[in-house]
């Protein structure tokens, strides 16, 4: 190889004994193929650590000379990342690994790792993708670790500003709504910068029994990162992982990254397409005594607690900031970005074994009611006032004109079950009724998420986009909770829209559209029957 300013000549024996030491320290091997990346990498530690000799470097990491370490690690790893990078990961988490982290954890906070996280795109993604999903409630519900071995790169995420080459693929609109601009970069929204934590740490770190390792994570991510490990430093990773892990939890690796081996105490799921892997009970225990290093208790894992000090835009440490971005990568499929964060938080049905919300029930429950066309009557909730459940008494507070109240308890109610479809319809179903569309609509699309199949979440958001003007999305929510509401019997119960019957709800669908029709200055459709 030709020595260049950036690539030093380096002799076969200084070569061999800097891969030799590089392995012995951080982990890190380079095979023939990427000579030149090693050569650029050791030039570059020289110049940052203003050495003339590879002679000097080599001395510095046999001492094990920490800033010697961290300016090769930064070197060395590419660190090649960008926002939403394999969006069909961010797809996964959304639809499936979250909400089923969510479900086993009812009253705690789900745990996502991004390890080797570089400058801190991806773990901001996978916190887009928790705020998308469970809006002001994923303060409370979802925390985001992000490791890497360099402080720089650490420096980086931390700061939380980006260019235009973090953001390839991802929409202007999502950028405006999720980033702040400042000068010729892009900051992350104090939300996102809200739910996650940088710290060091070194992957390589497996083999030692006396490394700290987070515990109990829902969904790992560590992606293009084990092509930089030798074969014993990922065989150690995998298992530390399968004892990281919590029962069900997901590990996430790159389509080109090296997989778990049979003894790993990892089994691969495939979920559309894609491999993650996962440790089940029956090798959980034997994974955590075959695992080389003692895994931290769950209490001491400084990563996973975000209580010592308030996080970017906290008021004060535990407290969330207020919103002010709006929801959704749409370049990710995520739901559409129009709504604010506003006092809306997020859910994902709760499992049947979990205590159920009390449903609605009234002929006309406020869900109906906060419906209605201007001048409709005001339903009637037959609900005791006291002791009874907050969705009741939700009800009871909106239908006394309390609406303020209602939402209060609303909004508690949806962080305590972040799962249950019924609480986002019906706190919709009230911001309609004072003439909050939009926020309305947010909470619909949250609860089609939830229940793609539920009638009363495509009527709600049809309702929504009636009162927004958005006609295309509100004949499309028509059609479907039309389809889908013909597929039941017209004496059935809408359960997570208070009970209302099919037949009224048929009935509403029609008085929609002919609100629809008028709007467009065009005749409503003749009937309910015909197809769309």
């Amino acid at each position: 190889m030709t020595p260049s300013r950036d690539a030093p000549a380096l002799s076969e024996p200084v070569r061999h004994a800097l891969e030799a030491e590089i392995k012995e320290s951080l982990g890190l091997v380079f095979t023939r193929g990427r000579g030149r990346d090693f050569d650029v990498g050791i030039g570059r530690t020289m110049q940052a650590l203003g050495l003339a000799d590879p002679m000097q470097l080599l001395q510095r990491l046999v001492a094990r000379e920490p800033t010697a370490q961290q300016a090769l690690a930064s070197a060395l790893t590419v660190g090649e990342t960008y926002f939403f990078r394999h969006p069909e990961h961010f797809q996964l988490v959304r639809e499936l690994a979250l909400p089923e982290a969510l479900r086993r954890r009812p009253a705690g906070q789900a745990r996502l790792w991004s390890a080797g996280c570089a400058t801190g795109e991806e773990a901001y993604s996978l916190a887009l993708v928790a705020l998308e999903l469970l809006g002001s409630a994923a303060r409370a519900r979802v925390e985001v670790l992000a490791t890497d071995l360099s402080p720089t790169a650490l420096a980086r995420a931390r700061a939380g500003r980006y260019g235009p080459w973090s953001f390839r693929g991802v929409s202007e609109e999502v950028q405006r709504r999720w980033f702040i601009q400042e000068d010729a970069l892009r900051r992350v929204a104090p939300e996102a910068q809200a739910l996650v934590r940088f710290e060091p740490l070194n992957l390589a770190d497996a083999v030692r029994p006396s490394a700290p390792w987070p515990a109990d994570v829902d969904v790992v991510f560590c992606r293009n990162v084990l092509i930089y490990l030798d074969e014993k430093v990922r065989a150690a990773f995998f298992l530390r992982m399968a004892a990281a892990l919590s029962l069900g939890g997901w590990l996430v690796l790159a389509p080109s990254d090296p997989v778990p081996g049979s003894d790993s105490g990892l089994t691969p799921r495939r979920e559309r397409g894609h491999n993650v892997y996962q440790v089940d009970a029956g090798v959980k225990e034997e994974a955590c005594a075959r695992s080389t290093a003692t895994v931290a208790p769950r209490s001491s894992v400084r990563p996973f607690s975000r209580s010592e000090a308030a996080a970017p835009g906290d008021t004060a440490a535990g407290t969330p900031p207020p919103p002010s971005a709006a929801l959704a990568p749409a370049s990710i499929a995520l739901a559409p970005a129009s709504i604010a964060l506003a006092p809306a938080s997020m859910p994902v049905p709760t499992p049947r074994s979990q205590p159920r919300v009390v449903p609605m029930r009234a002929k006309v429950a406020v869900a109906e009611t906060a419906l209605a066309p201007e001048g409709g009557a005001r339903g009637v909730v037959d609900v005791a006032a006291r002791g009874e459940p907050p969705a009741a008494e939700a009800r009871r507070l909106a239908n006394a004109g309390e609406t303020e109240r209602a939402l209060t308890l609303l909004d508690e109610a949806i962080v305590a079950e972040p799962m249950e479809t019924s609480l986002y319809l019906l706190r919709a179903t009230v911001l309609l009724d004072v003439g909050r569309a939009e926020a309305a609509s947010q909470d619909a699309r949250r609860a089609m998420m939830l229940t793609p199949q539920s009638p009363a979440a495509h009527l709600v958001s049809a309702a929504a986009a009636v009162q927004t003007g958005e006609e295309a999305e509100a004949a499309r929510g028509l059609r479907n909770a039309r389809t889908l509401l013909l597929g039941l019997s017209e004496g059935a119960c809408l359960a997570d829209l208070g009970d209302t019957l099919v037949v009224d709800a048929l009935a509403y669908c029609q008085r929609l559209e002919q609100a629809l029709a008028l709007r467009a200055g065009s005749k409503p459709s003749s009937g309910l029957k015909g197809t769309s």
